[in-house]
This record gives C-alpha cells, sequence and structure tokens, in this order.
C-alpha cells in the first residue's frame, strides 16, 4: 500500500498571507451580513423574535438577542442614558447599537429597528421585560434624544490597564473586595467612602463584564461624587449613618 504525501512546507511569509486573506474574506462577509440584516430592517417587516433581554447594570443599558424569520440572528443594544461622561472604548450614552455598530440617530435603520420592535414577540419573558424595552423605544422616539448631545468620550488615564494581575487576584476582587450582584453605583454608593486611595482600573482584568462593572463604579465616584450617589440610593437614615462613620475615620 503506498504510503501518502507528506503535505507540502508552506513558509512562515506565506502561511501569514493565507491567513490575513482568510481574515480579509471573513471581514468582507461579516459586511455583507450586517449590510443584509440592516437593508432587511430599514426595507421589510420580517417578523422579528426577541430570544433574551439582557439587563445591565450600568446605569440601564438593555442587549436584546434577536432572531427574524429569515433566520438573521442580531443584537440591538440601547445604551444607558443617564450617565454622560464617558471614556474613549465606552458606547455612547442613550444610542442604538445593531451588531455592536452604532446606528445613526433619526435613520432609516433606527426607525426600521423601532417599527421591527413594535411587532417582536418575546420567546419568554420575565417581570418587566416588555416595559423595560418599551421604556428604551420611547426614549429613543423622544425630543428628549433628538436634542440630546453628540458626546465625545473622554481618553482614560494613562495609567488604566497598565498592571498584570493574577487570575487568583482578580478572583479575589470579585469575591471579597466588591459585591457585584449590587448595581456598581449603589455598589459605590454604599462603600466609596471607605476608598481612600488606589483605583482597579489599573489593572488588565480578563473578566471583562467585571472590568466593565468597576468602570461604572469608579467613573460614578469621580464624575457624580458620593452625595449625589447617596440621595439616589440611600434613606436618610442611611446617610447619618455613613456620615457619622466618615467622621470616626
Amino acid at each position: 500500500m503506498a504510503a501518502k504525501p507528506c503535505k507540502k512546507f508552506v513558509p512562515n511569509g506565506k502561511l501569514k498571507v493565507r491567513v490575513r486573506a482568510s481574515l480579509r474574506t471573513r471581514a468582507k462577509k461579516n459586511q455583507f451580513l450586517v449590510f443584509a440584516l440592516a437593508l432587511t430592517l430599514e426595507t421589510d417587516f420580517v417578523p422579528t423574535t426577541i430570544l433574551e433581554l439582557q439587563a445591565w447594570m450600568d446605569g440601564g443599558s438593555i442587549s436584546l438577542i434577536c432572531k427574524n424569520d429569515l433566520e438573521q440572528a442580531f443584537k440591538i443594544h440601547f445604551v444607558q442614558h443617564a450617565i454622560w461622561k464617558i471614556h474613549r472604548e465606552s458606547e455612547l450614552p442613550g444610542r442604538v447599537y445593531l451588531n455592536s455598530k452604532l446606528v445613526s440617530k433619526r435613520s432609516e435603520l433606527e426607525i426600521g429597528i423601532l417599527q421591527n420592535l413594535d411587532q417582536a414577540k418575546f420567546q419568554q419573558t420575565n417581570f418587566g421585560d416588555k416595559e423595560l424595552l418599551q421604556e428604551k423605544m420611547d426614549y429613543i422616539r423622544s425630543d428628549e434624544y433628538f436634542r440630546s448631545p453628540e458626546i465625545r468620550p473622554v481618553s482614560p488615564p494613562q495609567y488604566f490597564r497598565q498592571k498584570e494581575i493574577s487570575s487568583q487576584e482578580e478572583e479575589h476582587l470579585k469575591s471579597k473586595v466588591y459585591d457585584l450582584r449590587m448595581n456598581p453605583r449603589e455598589w459605590m454608593a454604599r462603600n466609596g467612602h471607605r476608598i481612600i486611595s488606589g483605583d482597579p482600573r489599573i489593572f488588565q482584568l480578563q473578566d471583562k463584564e467585571f472590568e466593565k462593572w468597576i468602570n461604572v463604579a469608579f467613573d460614578a465616584l469621580l464624575y457624580e461624587g458620593l452625595n449625589v450617589l447617596w440621595y439616589e440610593f440611600l434613606n436618610p437614615e442611611e446617610i447619618e449613618h455613613l456620615k457619622a462613620e466618615i467622621d470616626g475615620l
């Protein structure tokens, strides 16, 4: 029985060219799929099913995991509009994203997305999902949204994500230092007075959801301040208790 010929050796240079070409082909395919989806949402009513609504603890963002009767899968993201001071890598407050791409304000695509969601059905719903989605859609249709300023994200401080951290140290932060079950702004309202120095945003965190939680918490402390957070999340007795605790530090 004849032996099978060996695979021909490909020099690294040629291999890199092939990989780049493959990546370019994949990127073009993804761009075409996004274009086809956008065209469908702009021009045709194709019944959409909302598979899942994800609510983020960042001030009010939600994500809709969807599919339509053409078997197109997509994600629609409504960004919170409670916090307007953001960093360059953040999504723009109050805006709509389709598959992570910013949708132009009052564009045919944005109108088509809202009209499509008007008729969309939830595969299953949790308590408050429909009301939460309706609230976001009402905002996008409002004059407040139309008049909202075009935000220019500020560059993050140079010390951001400069220090490596082990998985064990990161897990310690997640399980012992911060309570990720809590809204990050509320956590900061209740615990920010104990932060004397240090900023965990210096670390290169592996868990991106944890990184997002940390960014929201410390942005709230930096841009809003404890007094604002106290009066949003705490009752008068809790505020007086924290003030007394601060006096004793």
